[in-house]
């Protein structure tokens, strides 16, 4: 008895209209929009995508933008990152790399400290700073010896 039901029931479920799609009377209406026009500069689309060889950020940037450290303010700038190692502290990463492939130089002398250890951050004061400049690829090579 209680299997007859269940098959009644099961029979029911398989039978009963489902619809799936919509009716013909929605698909066919249509809206019609504005026109719209696309602007823009194909000479600023080309410079987004290409490889920059150095940017320098001024003190008025740096100032715009401050954070809760020197890399943390820099990581608007393309191919820049920060590896935040803490409260107040972060690691340079320059298209992807950091630690001991990037080289700072302040003043003519190289920072180093921030290179070996995973828990040191920059030693430059970001207060302190009347401009930067990151040069990025084969041109650095130049720079830093």
């Amino acid at each position: 008895m209680n299997a007859l039901i269940l098959i009644i029931l099961c029979t029911n479920l398989c039978v009963a209209d489902v619809y799936s799609q919509q009716s013909v009377d929605s698909i066919q209406k249509s809206i019609e929009l504005n026109t719209i026009t696309v602007v823009g500069n194909p000479v600023d689309a080309r410079l987004k995508i290409q490889a920059h060889s150095a940017v320098r950020a001024e003190r008025e940037y740096l100032m715009e933008n401050l954070n809760s450290s020197l890399m943390a303010t820099l990581e608007k700038l393309l191919g820049i990152n920060a590896l935040q190692i803490g409260q107040g502290g972060s690691k340079p990463i320059v298209r992807g790399l950091g630690f001991n492939r990037v080289a700072v130089v302040e003043n003519g002398i190289k920072q180093q400290g921030q290179q070996w250890g995973a828990d040191h951050g920059l030693e430059i004061d970001q207060y302190n700073v009347d401009y930067i400049e990151i040069i990025k690829g084969a041109t650095s090579f130049n720079i830093v010896e």
